[in-house]
């Protein structure tokens, strides 16, 4: 993983739950459950426990989200092709990929 990736995902204030390479979920409730040291090498969760999980950020696969990101589907439709209008969408996307 990236931390840039991992950094969006912290920023975006939506829970989400890390997959490790080891198989390990680590849930991340919320952006105060998470930080990345400034090189952006290790990731620390902190548990409900008062607990904490430090993670090498390459090791981390995945970043699942209990719900997709609200504009993961206004971004598919514009990148299907970034020639056409958005308007030969339909008029839900109009304006959104222009």
């Amino acid at each position: 993983m990236r931390a840039g990736a991992l950094r969006q995902a912290i920023d975006s204030g939506k829970p989400f739950r890390l997959r490790s390479g080891d198989g390990a979920l680590i849930d991340v409730p919320t952006r105060d459950h998470a930080f990345l040291n400034p090189s952006g090498q290790l990731v620390v969760v902190f548990t409900d426990g008062d607990g904490a999980r430090v993670l090498d950020v390459a090791l981390v696969t995945a970043i699942d989200y209990e719900k997709a990101p609200e504009n993961l589907w206004w971004m598919r439709v514009c990148a299907m092709s970034p020639r056409r209008p958005a308007t030969d969408y339909g008029p839900l996307t109009s304006g959104l990929c222009g």
